[in-house]
C-alpha cells in the first residue's frame, strides 16, 4: 500500500512538472525564436523596400524587379503570421491534451484507495 501511494504521488507530480515545462517553455522558447525572427524580417522589409523606392525606375526590368520583391515580400509576411497562428493553435491543443490527461488521471481507478 505504501509503495502505490508513493509511486502514485510521483506519477502525480511528474504530470504536474511535464505539465508545466510543456505549456510554458516551448511555447515561449518558440514564440520567442518567431518574433525574433519577424523583427529581423520586418526591418530588412524596410531597407529593401526604402532601397527599391529610391532607385531610378526607368527600365522595364527594374520596374519587375521592384514589384516581385514586394510581392514577395508580402508573401513571406503572410507565411510569417501563418507560423504564429499555428502556435497559437499547438498551444490550444496542447492545454486540450493536457487537461484530458489530467481528467483521465483522475478518473483511473488504478490509484489506491484511501480506507
Amino acid at each position: 500500500m505504501v509503495y502505490q501511494k508513493t509511486m502514485s504521488r510521483i506519477r502525480h507530480l511528474d504530470n504536474l512538472v511535464a505539465r508545466w515545462f510543456v505549456r510554458h517553455f516551448y511555447f515561449i522558447f518558440f514564440e520567442m525564436v518567431l518574433v525574433i525572427i519577424f523583427v529581423l524580417w520586418f526591418v530588412n522589409t524596410i531597407h529593401v523596400i526604402d532601397l527599391n523606392s529610391d532607385g531610378v525606375k526607368t527600365q522595364v526590368v527594374e520596374r519587375i524587379l521592384t514589384s516581385q520583391t514586394n510581392q514577395l515580400t508580402l508573401i513571406t509576411f503572410i507565411l510569417l503570421l501563418n507560423s504564429f497562428w499555428v502556435l497559437f493553435i499547438f498551444n490550444g491543443l496542447q492545454r486540450i491534451i493536457t487537461i484530458l490527461k489530467e481528467i483521465s488521471y483522475n478518473l483511473t481507478p488504478n490509484r489506491p484507495k484511501k480506507y
